[in-house]
C-alpha cells in the first residue's frame, strides 16, 4: 500500500528501512523522501515507526527496537 503518494513510497519500503536502522522521521525522510513534500504521509510513517517498537525519536540508537 502506498503511504507517500508524492514519492511513491510503500509501507513495505518504510518497514524495510526501519529494519535497516531508520530510527526517526528524519531518517525516513533522508532515505525515502517521506514527508518531504505535502506531508500527508507523515502520520502514517510515524505509525509504522511506533508499530515497529520504536518511538521515532532516534535518541536510543536503536535500543528500543532491539538493534
Amino acid at each position: 500500500m502506498y503511504v507517500c503518494i508524492c514519492r511513491g513510497v510503500t509501507d513495505h519500503q518504510i518497514r524495510q528501512e526501519i529494519e535497516n536502522g531508520a530510527l526517526s522521521m528524519a531518517d525516513l525522510n533522508q532515505r525515502l523522501g517521506v514527508a518531504g513534500q505535502c506531508g500527508r504521509c507523515g502520520q502514517s510513517a510515524k505509525s509504522l515507526l511506533k508499530s515497529s517498537g520504536c518511538n521515532g525519536c532516534g535518541k536510543c540508537g536503536g535500543a528500543c527496537k532491539g538493534h
